[in-house]
């Protein structure tokens, strides 16, 4: 048996020291059968993440840690684990503190350098991960699809029109397709219950009824019936149906309303169609135990590899990681030490991934409790969709995160696209460019319940949104489908109606028609207001020189500068998009308002190219930390431009990966009309 290094003991222990400091239960020098693990984590929920610590930088220890963290999860000993590297020291009174750099790799991943002061919240990401997301995602979309085989045709018309999505013709396929989705709404109201139910107990009785339109104290049972309880009933519907109603008393309106909404109205009373409800609650029941506290992205992956109408409302679904980059990019200290006045809205939330990953990088400055969890929902975070689904799977994402507060007033809205009952058309959230009065459609509420479009009605009516909200961030991966394949899922009578729409809402503005990335970037200009100063999003690579934006991106350098833009070239690891069903190439761009003082000078951007993309958040967690403070530990490097050639619209950067190349051209667009040309002409 190889001796133990007392040095590196002591390392090991003084960690572990250290990580119980910052919350974390860490154990040094633990025993198990085959050798002792030299830090053992089992929290921040009940994940078990092994750290395998070793004196030096070199090459050998690198591979020595990273050897040892591998075995620990060959002997099952840890669900993670991670290579630590402690800086060499002639001294042997050296000794660790939260300040001191050390080499971390979780296997699998690269080395990254970090203060110890940072590894419990780089810990806590890699928890959350633990688990094979993708392959419960495979499992439950195969078990969808054979519970949708149950379903008569008759309720999968009742479905897909819940759904909020119109068949282009009348095929029972495509109607499937969208009945899914209102599956998909059964199945994660379902998880959400799951949850609730180690949450909910007599202390937690709600004092007022949510479900009423006037401040009346509650007066029913509490708590509501756990989701085994109701599976055992004899009417298994209708007793999920009554705890829904039960739960939604004390709130979690955009999470239960829809689901109940389908079972209560939606579905006939055939044997196989109570099946159906019930196998979808089954499948949540199923999932949730097997996602424990795992990743947050589930719903997302689920939802996305779902649906087949992401070419016609451009639902292109951004990556965990990449939501990770952007969100911890846009989100600074000075923002958290806001929280109480912070607002963030995304306009074209999906599932809400990006949402997440903003809410996740505010845990990671503020910490997490209840009370953080309910500012966050409540006031902090804003996401809206056209797609129901979506929308409510965004709520159900938000929610899962901290399932034991009650929202009273959570901020995701189902905003309609299309023609309403009124004859009037409705351009989502695009309607908010021109300050529009929107009572938002949540949930499928039918059309005589919401204010008429572009006027103030009753104060009952002026509940939700108003138009006149302003936002400190405004975060998204906006749609980008081309004009002759947007809008190909509503009737054709709808669809010229409601581009017809967006051109009176754009009417005077450089946005072009030939898709709608331009007008969303002004939508978040808009939307920012005099309060805000952060414009966040996704955009594809060639948007930096596509002469269709370019007269945007002009409008928007009057006011802004670029701080931030990320790309890859990464050609492994599909490595030139971020969002997952594209092979577009992508960038991520984050733009801070111009400081109002003439003499403060504005930085240069940063060019950020990825020569190896993240594929998990906490890989991506590491590469933010490093870019923030003005390192380039990562596989990659950063160019600087000034604000000046930005602006010009040539972003040399952004099409090489060797920085020779980089510097080239940009000497070379530099020097072209001048005398002094870099290329000369060859001649025979």
């Amino acid at each position: 048996m190889a001796k133990t290094d007392p040095h590196e003991d002591n390392h090991n222990r003084r960690l572990a020291d250290l990580l119980e400091q910052r919350g974390l239960n860490a154990q040094p020098l633990v025993k198990k059968v085959g050798g002792i693990v030299d830090v053992f984590v089992s929290e921040p929920v009940s994940k078990r993440i092994a750290l395998e610590g070793k004196i030096g930088w070199d090459t050998n220890a690198k591979n020595r840690a990273l050897s040892d963290a591998t075995s620990r999860l060959a002997d099952d000993h840890a669900d993670a684990a991670m290579g630590v590297c402690y800086p060499s020291s002639s001294s042997p009174t050296f000794k660790l503190e939260l300040d001191t750099e050390i080499l971390v790799a979780q296997v699998g991943s690269s080395w990254s350098k970090i203060r110890v002061a940072a590894l419990p919240e780089l810990i806590r990401k890699i928890s959350r991960e633990v688990g094979d997301v993708d392959a419960l995602a495979n499992e439950v979309k195969r078990a969808l699809y054979i519970t949708l085989d149950k379903l008569p045709n008759k309720d999968v018309d009742a479905l897909s029109s819940l759904a909020g999505i119109k068949p282009t013709k009348d095929s029972l396929f495509e109607k499937r397709n969208i009945a899914l989705q209102s599956l998909l709404v059964l199945v994660s109201a379902s998880m959400f219950h799951s949850r609730l139910d180690n949450y909910f107990t007599a202390n937690n009785r709600p004092q007022w009824d949510a479900r009423a339109s006037t401040r009346t104290q509650y007066q029913g049972v509490w708590p509501p019936p756990k989701i085994n309880k109701c599976l055992e009933e004899f009417d298994s519907v209708q007793a999920l149906s009554d705890a829904w109603n039960i739960i939604l008393a004390k709130d979690y309106r955009p999470i239960f309303e829809a689901a109940k909404e389908i079972t209560d109205n939606a579905l006939s009373s055939e044997p196989s169609t109570a099946e159906v409800i019930l196998d979808c609650a089954r499948i949540g029941l199923a999932a949730a135990r097997n996602l424990a506290n795992s990743n947050h992205d589930f719903l997302g992956r689920l939802f996305h590899w779902s649906i087949s109408s992401a070419k016609h409302d451009g639902s292109f679904y951004t990556s965990a990681s990449g939501a990770t980059l952007l969100a911890e990019l846009a989100i600074r200290q000075q923002d958290a030490d806001n929280i109480t006045e912070l607002r963030i809205v995304d306009p074209a939330c999906g599932t809400g991934t990006l949402l997440v990953a903003a809410a996740e990088r505010l845990y990671g400055l503020l910490g997490r409790n209840d009370a953080i969890s309910k500012l966050l929902v409540e006031d902090t975070l804003n996401g809206w969709d056209i797609n129901l689904t979506a929308a409510h799977m965004a709520a159900v994402s938000l929610g899962m995160m901290a399932p034991s507060v009650a929202f009273g007033n959570m901020g995701i809205e189902m905003l309609r696209l299309g023609v309403g009952a009124d004859g009037r058309a409705r351009a989502g959230s695009l309607e908010f460019m021109r300050g529009t009065h929107i009572q938002a459609m949540l949930w499928g509420r039918p059309d005589n319940v919401s204010a008429t479009i572009d006027t103030a009605g009753t104060e009952e009516e002026q509940r939700g949104l108003t138009g006149s909200e302003e936002y400190d961030i405004v975060i998204m991966n906006p749609p980008y489908t081309r004009d002759s394949l947007r809008y190909d899922h509503l009737p054709p009578g709808e669809e010229k109606k409601v581009k017809d729409r967006e051109k009176s809402l754009f009417a005077d503005t450089p946005a072009t028609r030939s898709h709608p990335g331009g007008m969303f970037f002004l939508l978040g200009e808009a939307l920012l207001g005099d309060k805000g100063d952060t414009l966040a999003f996704v955009a594809p690579l060639t948007g930096s020189t596509n002469p269709s934006t370019r007269s945007v991106w002009q409008a928007l350098w009057s006011n802004f500068y670029l701080e931030y833009c990320v790309y890859s070239h990464d050609p492994i690891n599909k490595g030139f998009a971020f969002s997952e069903n594209t092979d577009i190439s992508e960038m991520l761009c984050v733009l801070r308002r111009k400081p109002k003082s003439k003499g403060e000078r504005v930085p240069d951007a940063k060019f950020v190219a990825l020569g190896e993309k993240p594929s998990l958040p906490s890989e991506a967690h590491l590469v933010t930390q490093s870019l923030i403070a003005g390192k380039e530990d990562f596989v990659g490097y950063v160019t600087h431009l000034s604000q000046e050639r930005v602006v010009l619209g040539n972003w040399p950067p952004v099409r090489f990966y060797s920085k020779y190349l980089v510097q080239k051209q940009m000497e070379w667009f530099s020097n072209t009309g001048k005398k002094d040309d870099m290329f000369i002409p060859l001649t025979e």
